[in-house]
């Protein structure tokens, strides 16, 4: 349909940690795009998210999100609303896992002074997802 991606692959963890988890995995994109069966547009919310940078391969990933919620935590910060990846480098870019790049953005309420986060605009981001539900499931 003419659409291209304007940015690495995104994980939106919906419910995260439990059996069976949420999850919709994605691709950014300039504009809306159309549902098309199970393809459905999704839109990452406005507003402030704390950013940690974990590099090297995936099966570490629980080590940076256990020191990144600790650090949440002890600044304060509450999440507020699902976490999302952002694989910047992966194994399509990199044979080397210790290349690898996943941003990991964790969205807060307002933060106490000195708390350093990035402010993420909706209107230009949008994402198409491929739902993970099983056949049957409502989503």
């Amino acid at each position: 349909d003419g659409v291209s991606s304007v940015g690495a692959p995104v994980a939106r963890y919906h419910a995260f940690g439990i059996e069976p988890m949420d999850i919709s995995i994605g691709l950014p994109v300039r504009f809306e795009v159309a549902p098309t069966g199970r393809i459905k547009t999704e839109v990452l919310p406005g507003g402030r998210a704390a950013l940690a940078v974990h590099r090297g391969p995936y099966d570490r990933l629980h080590a940076t999100y256990d020191a990144f919620f600790t650090w949440i935590g002890r600044q304060g910060m509450k999440a507020a609303g699902p976490h999302w990846d952002r694989f910047v480098i992966g194994p399509a870019q990199s044979p080397d896992a210790s290349a690898w790049q996943t941003d990991i953005f964790v969205p807060h309420v307002p933060h106490i002074s000195g708390v350093i986060s990035r402010q993420f605009h909706s209107d230009i981001l949008h994402w198409f997802q491929v739902l993970t539900n099983p056949p049957g499931r409502q989503g």
